[in-house]
């Protein structure tokens, strides 16, 4: 009689956590659309719930919403930017694109193309509303460090770019450098909700 009282208190917790789980991809889903970068940039990929499921391999404890949320966010906005220099930027676009999210200056952002002004809006609203968060509830300022890593990620992407449209490939060393920004990015990410459970 024990075992199956275990059995169903164990079923129970994994239900709510799938349930939880649901819940935040529902919200995410919704998210996601409020963005409305599809239309504008109809050749990036919709990696949102793949990039939600990346993330509960690395925090699926229930009360790691919150990071599983900023992670998938985060997550979203490396796979649009990666396709803007992958598939459809032209290396002068590309060029000042990088600058603007280098700077991180609104007002600068009056030379890129409509599709780009657009991404850039909203990274850079999320990264504010994000660091809001985290201000709001644990009083750290992380917006700074986030700011910095994206000009990173983005002057980083441009090299590789550079490289191939160089007819060369990028060496070992720069692809390694470019993995290690997208796993800075996302470690900054788990650092930083890492405070911030709820």
């Amino acid at each position: 009689m024990g075992n199956r009282g275990h059995k169903h208190r164990s079923n129970q917790g994994g239900l709510a956590k799938e349930d939880a789980y649901k819940s935040e991809l529902k919200e995410l889903s919704r998210w996601w659309p409020g963005l409305r970068l599809s239309k504008k940039l109809p050749f990036s990929r919709n990696r949102l719930t793949e990039g939600y499921l990346w993330t509960i391999g690395f925090t699926y404890e229930p009360d790691n919403r919150r990071c599983r949320m900023m992670e998938t966010k985060a997550i979203y906005f490396i796979t649009v930017i990666d396709d803007i220099y992958d598939v459809y930027g032209t290396l002068d676009e590309l060029q000042l694109f990088t600058d603007v999210v280098d700077r991180w200056d609104l007002t600068a952002m009056d030379k890129l193309p409509e599709y780009m002004k657009l991404c850039f809006f909203a990274l850079f609203n999320m990264v504010h509303e994000e660091g809001y968060w985290v201000m709001k509830e644990k009083g750290l300022d992380i917006v700074p460090g986030l700011k910095k890593e994206w000009g990173n990620y983005a002057k980083h992407t441009l090299r590789k770019q550079n490289g191939s449209t160089m007819d060369k490939l990028p060496s070992s060393k720069s692809t390694w450098r470019m993995v290690g920004y997208q796993s800075l990015i996302r470690s900054c990410y788990l650092m930083l909700t890492a405070w911030a459970k709820t």
